[in-house]
């Protein structure tokens, strides 16, 4: 939000200032108003014509001696008063009574919340989130949160703007030079809706064995160590099966593995090589890292491969694979390129095995 060339912006604060100053203005006089009207007043009546003798044995009046009764409660003293009663009206000529006051401070207390209110309305924050109201309902808060966050996000991306023209560009070209790889400053969006779809989405495509999560990032967001379970089954003989893998430098006969079996296998890590191998391609690498290289391996061996075979394999499938990436990068581009490459790579491993 910077405006007429102002590179420190609109505050977004700025609107508050006024309730906020009001409030603490409010706030000292209430202190005093509560110290005023916290404690009752005392109210004594006594003989103003009696006259008494103090613990001294000086002579005071009545009405000297019930003020300083009076001034002696504040400091919580004992008060003992005799017990002559009038000879007419019958009533005690000592009494001692509190003038109760029906001023609490609630018109200080409801005008302390309406400067809250207008504090918080003035960030937008949504008031039905933090009070009950006589209208209203939970999805109308809900409602007020979606447009709070929308807001947030709004000036996220205000930000952006300036960040990344007048630092991250900067920063980029003096670093790494003017032809290096873009660089961009991102923010994560406010909000559960976009965060609720993407994992629904994760959650099919992990369901239709389309991808497969990385266990080492997984163990870090929470914090363990995760290993994969391998589960050692001897392959099932079917005899009209024609594929059968020979490993020419081993004497007895290997065991036979369907080629269909080694491409479901190997599928999902396929499909990740091509991913990698299109996104180094789309930031403009020269060489194009295939990666994966290690979950090949394993895929092949719970495919029932032994060592040498799983080895000789792999070694072979990305040795092809590396030598037709230059000319598919010549004709394909983005998709195309991944779901070209992913193709040959399962063509690849599927023509050593049969």
């Amino acid at each position: 939000m910077m405006e007429n060339g102002d590179y420190y912006g609109r505050k977004l604060l700025k609107p508050a200032f006024p309730a906020w100053y009001f409030s603490q203005i409010v706030h000292l006089f209430a202190n005093r108003y509560y110290e005023r009207f916290g404690e009752p007043t005392a109210i004594g009546r006594a003989d103003f014509e009696d006259s008494l003798q103090d613990e001294k044995g000086s002579t005071i009046s009545g009405r000297k001696a019930m003020e300083t009764i009076l001034t002696n409660l504040r400091s919580r003293s004992v008060v003992v008063l005799p017990s002559d009663r009038d000879p007419e009206t019958k009533e005690y000529e000592y009494t001692i009574d509190y003038l109760e006051s029906q001023m609490r401070g609630a018109d200080f207390e409801r005008y302390l919340s309406r400067l809250d209110e207008e504090m918080s309305l003035a960030v937008f924050t949504p008031m039905l989130l933090f009070r009950t109201s006589n209208v209203g309902s939970y999805n109308l808060g809900q409602a007020h949160l979606k447009i709070f966050l929308w807001m947030l996000n709004a000036i996220a991306g205000d930000l952006k703007l300036y960040i990344q023209h007048y630092i991250v560009d900067r920063l980029h070209d003096w670093n790494f030079g003017v032809r290096a790889p873009a660089a961009v400053w991102s923010y994560r969006k406010l909000g559960k809706d976009d965060a609720q779809i993407y994992a629904q989405m994760l959650q099919a495509l992990v369901a239709a064995g389309n991808v497969v999560p990385d266990l080492e990032e997984m163990g870090t967001a929470i914090g363990l160590t995760l290993r994969e379970v391998q589960t050692i089954t001897e392959p099932t003989q079917d005899p009209d099966a024609p594929s059968v893998v020979e490993d020419p430098q081993q004497g007895d006969s290997p065991p036979t593995v369907q080629a269909s079996k080694v491409r479901s296998s190997v599928r999902p890590i396929v499909k990740q090589i091509a991913e990698r191998a299109m996104r180094t391609h789309e930031n403009g690498n020269d060489v194009v890292q295939l990666g994966y290289k290690r979950g090949f391996y394993d895929a092949l061996v719970q495919a029932g491969l032994d060592d040498k075979q799983a080895t000789r394999l792999t070694n072979e499938t990305f040795g092809r694979a590396l030598d037709v990436v230059p000319e598919l990068q010549e004709v394909l581009k983005g998709e195309e390129f991944r779901e070209a490459l992913g193709k040959m790579v399962e063509n690849f491993v599927v023509g050593l095995v049969s």
